[in-house]
Order: structure tokens, then C-alpha cells, then sequence
């Protein structure tokens, strides 16, 4: 799993050091962006364990990442690229 923080000057960095989120050229939009796009791929993670691939749903989903199912489908993190 990917870990994500944030310093007291609100730069986000990660694990990851060839992660985009360490990039400081980057804006804050899109630091948050990349941020709620980790917490629902870490939420899907874990209903895929408890649930199986298969049998989770985009409802199960957002409710474990607390985002609306909207939300998921606009970002597309549910969909296979």
C-alpha cells in the first residue's frame, strides 16, 4: 500500500519517490486529486479482500471510501486501463 502525507506546508508526499504527488511543481488541486484517487483505490483494495473481485459492487466501494458512487465513476478509478 501506498502511504500519503502531508507536511505542515501542505506538501504531499509519498512512499513512492518517483510518485507524481512528490512532484512540488504540481497544484494543490491536483495534490488532492491524487490523494482521494489513493483512498479509493486503498477502500477497493480492501472490499476486494473481504468481498472477492468479483462479488464487490461500486456501492460497497464508495461507502468503504466514503465518496458517492458519482464521484467514483467521474474519477474512473473503477475502470480498467
Amino acid at each position: 500500500m501506498l502511504d500519503i502525507s502531508f507536511s505542515s506546508g501542505g506538501t504531499m508526499t509519498t512512499t513512492d519517490p518517483n510518485s507524481p504527488a512528490n512532484d512540488t511543481t504540481i497544484s494543490r488541486r491536483e495534490r488532492e486529486k491524487l490523494a482521494h484517487r489513493q483512498e479509493i483505490l486503498d477502500a477497493a483494495t480492501r472490499v476486494f479482500a473481504e468481498k472477492g473481485f468479483f462479488s464487490a459492487t461500486l456501492d460497497e466501494v464508495a461507502q468503504e471510501a466514503e465518496f458517492s458512487k458519482v464521484t467514483e465513476a467521474y474519477r474512473g478509478v473503477c475502470a480498467v486501463k
